[in-house]
């Protein structure tokens, strides 16, 4: 029942990170001037260091999204479980990438 549950939040989750991608990608199409990619509060590292790099993370964000929900469907838990982890990776690299975001290391 448990694991039901889980799998239930992660299907949750990783349809809810499509659509948040997808959204994304349109805006930085749509409404560039809300995206300030290159400016100086960001690390050399972040995904928002270029407009190239976001592209290339949205989109794969996305697909490995969909891969995940896909095996999911298959049952192939090992590449299922392979695939979400390495979304959490997607959603964990951007926070620490940003220089703001590691007040807690120090400077």
């Amino acid at each position: 029942m448990v694991k039901r549950v889980l799998l239930y939040v992660a299907v949750i989750l990783l349809i809810g990170s499509v659509v948040l991608n997808s959204l994304d990608l349109i805006g930085v199409f749509n409404e560039p001037k809300n995206y300030p990619f290159g400016s100086d509060f960001f690390s050399p590292y972040s995904i928002y260091s270029s407009k190239l790099l976001y592209v290339l993370y949205s989109i794969g964000s996305i697909i490995t999204s969909l891969l995940t929900l896909f095996f999911g469907y298959k049952k192939k838990w090992a590449l299922f479980f392979l695939l979400l982890f390495v979304n959490i990776l997607f959603v964990i690299y951007p926070i620490l990438t940003n220089t703001e975001s590691l007040f807690f290391l120090g400077e």
